[in-house]
């Protein structure tokens, strides 16, 4: 079980797995038995991003040999075929549907996060199987569909720190949505003017925070609906239908973030 602190992803294009941006400031005394980056005390993000993909690329490889079999080189083992539309570097639209089809067991525990995270049944929970975490980001999507979130769209999150940004990532470029990733700790004039140049159709926030933000929100371009996490820390369970699901291109943007703005403006 991979066991991490509360982090950001820090995707950049639709050609990559995913790139952690491990939090420092929420270690956790529990992560004693965690990989050597997760207890870092300034953990290396590309040092997490390469034991993740080579996880995958190992789970692929493996998952038809059998345990008698010895080691044989990655290239000689023949690999399982996939799903449709779940490519061999899969993009983060398909990246859970991807993990599920070469995990080999699904239902065991996969995650821990520092912070609970609200399922749908509106229980605080921190440990997640893959089966369990897919269901969650397939809720939240279905939740933003019915937002009239499509391909493209921003929706800026400006929330506590917490494994719930991930969540919310997925969720959103699994319909082709683009986030908006918002520091925790941004100011509310940094986070306003983020809003003001990325045009979000949506804010996901919490009430203190929208407090911070709310004479500038009128004046945002766009902008069609804001909810709180307070009165939707998560959505019904629902499952995505195919047909909903958007196939990036390596072009196609998934996410938007900014630098911390300590040595100048912010840059996205």
């Amino acid at each position: 079980m991979l066991i991490l602190p509360a982090f950001y992803p820090t995707v950049a294009r639709g050609t990559g797995l995913m790139r952690f941006a491990v939090s420092a400031l929420h270690q956790q005394r529990d992560l004693e038995s965690a990989a050597p980056c997760a207890r870092a005390r300034r953990p290396d993000p590309r040092y997490l991003t390469n034991r993740i993909t080579n996880c995958i690329h190992r789970l692929r490889s493996l998952k038809n040999v059998p345990h008698h079999v010895p080691h044989q080189p990655r290239n000689s083992v023949a690999r399982r075929t996939l799903p449709v539309g779940c490519h061999a570097r899969p993009r983060l639209g398909q990246l859970l549907a991807t993990a599920l089809a070469v995990h080999p067991d699904p239902h065991i525990p996969f995650i821990r996060t520092g912070r609970p995270v609200i399922n749908t049944a509106g229980e605080e929970q921190t440990e997640f199987t893959l089966a369990q975490l897919d269901a969650l980001v397939q809720s939240w999507s279905v939740w933003y569909h019915d937002q009239g979130v499509g391909p493209r769209d921003r929706v800026a999150l400006y929330i506590a720190d917490s494994f719930a940004y991930s969540i919310h990532l997925y969720a959103l470029a699994q319909l082709g949505a683009i986030p908006v990733l918002i520091n925790s700790n941004a100011s509310p004039a940094l986070a306003l003017g983020l809003c003001e140049r990325t045009t979000p159709v949506g804010i996901y926030t919490d009430r203190s925070r929208l407090a911070a933000i709310s004479e500038g929100i009128g004046s945002l371009d766009g902008l069609r609906w804001v909810h709180l996490a307070e009165d939707l820390p998560a959505p019904p369970p629902a499952e995505l239908p195919d047909a909903w699901r958007f196939r990036h291109a390596p072009e196609d943007p998934v996410s938007i973030m900014h630098s911390s703005g300590t040595t100048g403006h912010p840059r996205r």
